[in-house]
């Protein structure tokens, strides 16, 4: 989760300015302006980084950058400002929940250009951060990622005679299940709310590492009727039914987990690698000693995470499209890159390959995180990134199955049939005149 770091009155002084401008003011009499917007982190050191970068730029090339720090929680109502004025800024950071979104509404810009210099000179992108993405080619450029990973208390599973975190789904159950037995204590915090956006994303990297999936690849056939996801289905309805998660999971926020973990309530969480940061807060000094890092589980079809990335990208309509080429290779330059990327370590992770080789990112904690990283799909997974992923995952349809269950005493099956339905419904709404 991040954390709000923009005041909201500047939010709405933002969107006002967008929807009452009528010529954008991209130049001056002493030349080229371009508007910026990037993402504020949760570490100022690295905000900090990137402002004297933009500066630097600015000096290197007489380019002029008006620049803001936006928060990730304001960024859909600025995007739908963008939509319904036109009026963009020049390059801008956007997440890859929106991405596709974008991409749909043909507002990006084509760098094909951008990613081969930066390539040339920093080393592929890693793969899955690029390919399913291309549409038209590239359209924006990944700058960094956030780190999903598994926390636990190694003190509590050495009292129950383990030596080494879950490796698969199997092995995660058994483990809460001595935990429970053992101490008391729930094994697993996670949510299992509606609206909770940690539980509807840690659910697909559930159903997709089980062997399900919404949507078949070719993004149109539902998928969701499989005995992959009644597995996956069963499999978290047990461990809550036995106590391996807490009661109050049902009606969790993004905080649930956090708090749970952070309480001593759970001895394992899946979460972003905030939690590494968190830890080290005065108080909690045996917490933080007792606390280590591990990828998520192996399930059926393998270790699959639903990732979350944040891109860099140009508008389409930018007045000047080179400049804003030149200012976002600039904000990836090779050695700037690395030293950046690491004060932003291990909650966020590079997006070129070759950090799996570097002396940060090969050892611990860096190499889980760049485990975690390299095994993220994105909605629309198994196919393409396509904005009917987005919507099919902004319905919630995951959680109000778990709840049918849970919570209204539905079959797994009567709650499968009905999340087919759903699903099948917004398919239809969305190929419906396309």
């Amino acid at each position: 989760m991040r954390k709000n770091l923009i005041s909201r009155g500047l939010v709405v002084m933002l969107i006002i300015a967008i929807l009452s401008a009528c010529i954008p003011s991209f130049a001056s009499a002493e030349g080229t302006k371009l508007e910026l917007w990037l993402l504020k982190t949760w570490a100022d050191s690295a905000n900090e980084q990137v402002e004297q970068r933009v500066l630097k730029f600015i000096e290197e090339t007489g380019i002029d950058v008006e620049y803001s720090f936006i928060n990730s929680g304001d960024q859909q109502a600025m995007f739908s400002a963008c939509m319904q004025s036109g009026n963009w800024p020049d390059v801008f950071y956007v997440g890859s929940m929106y991405y596709s979104t974008l991409q749909d509404a043909d507002v990006l810009l084509n760098i094909d250009d951008v990613i081969a210099d930066v390539e040339a000179t920093n080393g592929p992108f890693i793969s899955d951060f690029i390919e399913p993405f291309r549409a038209n080619g590239n359209l924006a450029m990944p700058f960094f990622s956030d780190c999903k990973v598994m926390f636990y208390r190694t003190d509590i599973l050495e009292e129950c005679g383990f030596s080494e975190p879950p490796k698969t789904y199997d092995e995660l159950y058994t483990y809460c299940e001595a935990i429970k037995e053992k101490t008391g204590l729930y094994g697993y915090g996670t949510a299992i709310a509606p609206g909770c956006e940690d539980f509807n994303q840690d659910a697909h990297s559930w159903l997709w590492s089980f062997g399900g999936a919404e949507v078949a690849e070719d993004g149109k056939t539902v998928a969701i009727n499989s005995p992959e996801t009644r597995k996956m289905m069963e499999y978290i309805i047990d461990m809550y039914n036995k106590g391996y998660i807490p009661e109050s999971a049902l009606t969790w926020d993004d905080s649930g987990n956090n708090t749970s973990y952070l309480t001593g309530q759970c001895a394992m969480i899946t979460n972003a690698a905030s939690i590494w940061e968190a830890v080290k807060k005065e108080g909690l000094e045996d917490l933080r000693a007792a606390t280590a890092m591990c990828p998520n589980p192996i399930g059926d079809k393998g270790r699959i995470v639903c990732g979350s990335v944040i891109w860099l990208t140009a508008a389409k309509n930018t007045e000047h499209p080179e400049e804003a080429k030149a200012l976002l290779k600039y904000l990836v330059d090779d050695e700037w890159y690395s030293n950046w990327i690491e004060t932003l370590a291990p909650v966020e992770g590079p997006v070129f390959q070759k950090y799996g080789e570097s002396e940060y990112w090969s050892q611990y904690p860096g190499s889980i995180s760049f485990e975690a990283i390299n095994n993220y799909q994105f909605l629309g997974y198994p196919g393409k990134v396509s904005p009917l992923g987005n919507l099919i995952y902004n319905a919630n349809l995951i959680a109000n199955a778990f709840h049918r269950v849970l919570v209204d005493g539905y079959t797994v099956d009567d709650a499968i049939v009905e999340w087919e339905s759903e699903i099948q419904k917004i398919v239809d709404e969305y190929y419906a005149g396309r």
